[in-house]
């Protein structure tokens, strides 16, 4: 996977990555938090963005697509994967006429224009 994020960030596509950080050890042995996965793509580009707790990880996904589409470089959202996602925990969700009022439709437009269409093929 990280030699395909070296040819996102190097297209400048707006990309979300989001990436539960754990150990890896055999069976299941280790319960304790690991970034050594994502530490292994600092070099690509992308961008890294650390949350904390249930409802920074809502908040900050939603932050990370919003900052991706403005600023065309690829996000890697990462959460500590044994307590973070492990946990219950009451979160507010963001509404989703919020979330409509917070998206950069011009970029979203932008960003559908570089797609390949076949209605206007390039060769």
């Amino acid at each position: 996977m990280i030699p395909n994020m070296y040819l996102v960030a190097g297209e400048l596509l707006p990309a979300v990555f989001h990436v539960s950080a754990r150990a890896l050890a055999r069976q299941s042995l280790s319960i304790f938090c690991d970034h050594s996965d994502v530490m292994a793509v600092r070099t690509t580009g992308c961008a890294l963005l650390s949350a904390h707790n249930p409802q920074e990880v809502m908040d900050l996904g939603l932050v990370a697509h919003l900052a991706s589409l403005k600023s065309s470089v690829p996000f890697v959202h990462f959460f500590d994967g044994t307590r973070t996602s492990g946990v219950i925990e009451c979160v507010s969700p963001i509404p989703y006429s919020q979330m409509k009022a917070m998206v950069p439709w011009d970029a979203v437009a932008d960003f559908r224009a570089r797609g390949l269409n076949p209605q206007h093929p390039i060769m």
